[in-house]
């Protein structure tokens, strides 16, 4: 779902092209299908571009395609989502997973876009091998990685989670979370245990462990993103916050800011309920992004609020309708908006047909946002952002010839072999 949106709007991006939507579609994963998956990412991204110098690396939110496109860097998923029919594939899935080297969990819920099924998001604890591989083939130095961590906070709502698990303990390599998301919002504990075992038949809640507090937003969460950098030399850019609206409200200030900077006027601003959007396209001709969950109850008034700071007499807006839309524009007071323009559904070719008619050719002499504007911006909207600078060992070795780059003895390759704990090391 959202990241397979993100990727997808980059490799159109890179390609030429203009995403037009998605379908929701249940695909039960079974066997190596992790590994498959990033393979697969891989290769896509190796047809569509032959050199990278930044990559994010986050879960899908809204505002991602807008810190990927406006900075003009490259996108990898940190996690992938797969349709559950049975907890015993989901471990062998798992399992498949560390037999390939892949550092990974399963958080496990439900989603009403797969009913018939429960859902689970496969997060990556570190790097996978390919994608190393890629970064340093693309040639990219700096990473990004932005998403939400609540460590040592409460975590309420669709955080609550528990082992499920023949043993007490695990570590988290593997892990199966167990996500309550009804009992987050008030329901019966064994009334949701009776919904798992309606969706997946051999769920047993005898396996059911004891309450984790390690666990994130499971969409836009990241249990531990000092480690999913960990095993990559460069500049790291490490951003998350203890909730979602900020890093909503981050493709409003990000689409701000490109405008300012490259003396862009500001003509209105464009509805982002659901990854509708197209930031650069946007951002080119002065629309300034409103993203916001569509079923928020105080999206209107937070929208109210950020319009303030819009200099701007008379804002044209810019409507994207899917569900959950009208409500909003619903109650837009008169004076806000003078101008509605309305430009697609979800389902629809519409917005992409018009796009692809009214975008110019190319962007030539654009300035993109750079990463210490990035950082700046997320200080401002009250995130913790950490930057980190290892690009020593690695330049060293490349005025050596690059001799580093083959290691027979070590499973590692090029400069992530420096610093591997490996027993044979030239």
């Amino acid at each position: 779902m959202s990241p397979e949106i993100c990727l997808v709007k980059y490799l159109a991006r890179r390609t030429g092209r203009v995403y037009g939507g998605w379908k929701p579609t249940t695909i039960f994963g079974t066997g190596n299908v992790v590994h498959e998956t990033i393979r697969n990412i891989v290769t896509e991204i190796r047809n569509s571009t032959t050199k990278e110098r930044s990559c994010v690396i986050s879960p899908g939110v809204l505002s991602i395609p807008y810190v990927v496109e406006l900075t003009d860097s490259m996108y990898l998923p940190s996690q992938l989502l797969i349709s559950v029919r049975s907890m015993k594939e989901l471990e062998e899935v798992l399992d498949c997973a560390k037999k390939s080297g892949i550092k990974c969990y399963a958080e496990v819920g439900y989603d009403g876009c797969m009913p018939s099924s429960l859902v689970a998001w496969i997060k990556f604890l570190e790097l996978p091998e390919l994608y190393l591989s890629l970064l340093e083939d693309l040639g990219v130095r700096t990473l990004v990685t932005i998403g939400v961590n609540r460590i040592g906070y409460a975590t309420p709502g669709e955080n609550l989670a528990r082992l499920y698990s023949e043993k007490k303990r695990v570590a988290r390599e593997g892990m199966i979370a167990l996500l309550y998301i009804g009992v987050g919002y008030g329901m019966n504990r064994k009334e949701e245990e009776k919904l798992f075992s309606e969706k997946v038949k051999d769920f047993n809640p005898k396996l059911v462990r004891h309450r984790l507090k390690c666990i994130q937003d499971w969409e836009s969460g990241t249990i531990d993103p000092e480690r999913l950098l960990s095993n990559w030399f460069g500049t790291k850019h490490i951003i998350y916050t203890k909730g979602t609206m900020e890093i909503y409200d981050l493709s409003w200030y990000l689409t701000l800011e490109f405008t300012k900077l490259n003396g862009i006027p500001v003509k209105g601003t464009v509805l982002n309920p659901y990854f509708v959007n197209n930031p650069l396209y946007e951002a080119y001709y002065g629309y300034i992004s409103y993203s916001y969950w569509q079923q928020n109850p105080n999206a209107h008034a937070h929208y109210k609020d950020l319009l303030k700071g819009l200099d701007i007499d008379s804002p044209e807006l810019w409507v994207n309708a899917v569900p959950g839309t009208e409500k909003l524009i619903a109650k837009f007071d008169p004076e806000l908006i003078t101008t509605k323009i309305k430009m697609s559904n979800l389902h629809s070719d519409e917005l992409s047909d018009w796009i692809l008619s009214h975008r110019p050719l190319s962007y030539d002499g654009i300035k993109y946002i750079s990463f210490s504007t990035l950082n700046r911006i997320c200080n401002h909207l009250g995130m913790e952002v950490s930057t980190k600078k290892d690009h020593s060992k690695f330049e060293a070795a490349r005025r050596h010839n690059l001799s580093f780059l083959k290691q027979p003895d070590c499973s590692c390759v090029g400069f992530r072999h420096f610093g591997c704990r490996c027993k044979k090391k030239s």
